[in-house]
């Protein structure tokens, strides 16, 4: 048997052009442009294009895209019209990209969500959503969001505006155009929601489209935590403590409309000041795994969770606190363990 290696750029002469004005040897800021690396959904390869702006404050960098369709070796390179905060969603059926642009109008943030059918050039604002009061242009940069795209008609957007001290989550329809915003309100666990750290979106294989939105919370990462009790100043610090929340992605969606959430119903697992944990995003099948450190123990627990049911349980435990943590090809959990001639080794947990 014998294979034919092709090359995206290849089989697409516009974007070889393309990448003919790029300097990959170059530092980034003397290219007018730059791409990402290649991102694989369903059978399409994504390339995403940057347009590297002189102004720091500009958020809306993405300006093209290039698709390959691994089976059908449909392939286009797309500028479009708009530039765009980030993609959302990409339809690999019918090749549309769905995508949100910042906009700032008399001091007030607002997000426009946007459709591009990229075979037929149209792109539109599917809705416009108002996201934060701002004191002046240079007040963006402290204005954090989280936006994830959990299905054809369903947006979030977790917002922190550090400078005036706010934080809210907008639920956006952009099937019925319509948007909900929450803001904590001292109840069913919003308290959890004062130190929020990120969230993100899982989709477990073979759960359709109900997924869980991941929220941590805590605004420290597991090495100064560490440091700190080894120091014996952890209990000065108001970010010790950590939660993990994993919160049914419809029943979020009723919740937030109806202004009733439960953040802590949801509770997987908290760290108090003698731990710490990260979330690698490790999923397999059914099944997401992360790290626990316990630092009065000296021990690191990867931790297996059952979607399907939320139940855990310790997958492999090491002695010591050892981070991060790899996955290897096959699957199997790795760390560095530093030996005593300086080498780096890599081994399984086991």
């Amino acid at each position: 048997m014998s294979f034919q290696i092709l090359y995206m750029h290849d089989i697409c002469p516009d974007y070889k052009e393309f990448l003919k004005t790029l300097d990959f040897h170059a530092k980034v800021r003397n290219n007018i442009f730059s791409i990402s690396s290649p991102q694989k959904i369903g059978n399409v390869f994504l390339v995403s294009i940057f347009k590297n702006f002189n102004d720091l404050d500009e958020k809306n960098k993405m300006v093209g895209l290039f698709f390959f369709n691994l089976s059908t070796f449909e392939n286009k390179l797309y500028f479009f019209k708009n530039s765009y905060y980030q993609m959302m969603f990409f339809d690999d059926k019918n090749y549309i990209f769905y995508g949100c642009r910042y906009i700032v109008e008399n001091n007030l943030l607002k997000i426009d969500v946007c459709e591009v059918n990229l075979y037929k050039h149209i792109e539109k604002i599917v809705i416009e959503v108002p996201i934060t009061n701002l004191n002046s242009s240079e007040q963006l940069l402290n204005v954090n969001l989280n936006i994830k795209m959990l299905n054809n008609q369903y947006i979030i957007i977790f917002v922190e505006n550090l400078n005036q001290n706010e934080f809210k989550i907008i639920l956006i329809d952009i099937v019925n155009e319509k948007y909900y915003i929450y803001e904590p309100k001292n109840s069913c666990g919003d308290y959890l929601l004062y130190t929020f750290s990120f969230m993100d979106y899982l989709l477990p294989d073979d759960n359709g489209n109900n997924g869980y939105i991941l929220i941590k919370t805590g605004r420290i990462q597991s090495y100064e935590k560490e440091r700190l009790w080894n120091n014996d100043n952890i209990n000065c610090i108001v970010d010790a403590l950590e939660t993990f929340i994993l919160y049914p992605q419809n029943k979020f969606i009723q919740d937030i409309i109806s202004q009733k959430p439960y953040f802590d119903s949801y509770l997987v697992d908290c760290s108090l000041r003698n731990s710490s944990f990260d979330l690698y995003n490790f999923i397999d099948g059914q099944y997401y795994f992360y790290a626990k450190y316990n630092f009065d123990k000296n021990k690191t627990a990867l931790i297996k969770i059952n979607l399907r049911n939320l139940t855990k349980q310790d997958s492999y435990v090491v002695d010591g606190i050892v981070y991060p943590l790899f996955r290897d090809k096959e699957g199997n959990f790795l760390y560095s363990n530093v030996l005593k001639n300086k080498k780096l080794l890599r081994e399984k947990l086991k």
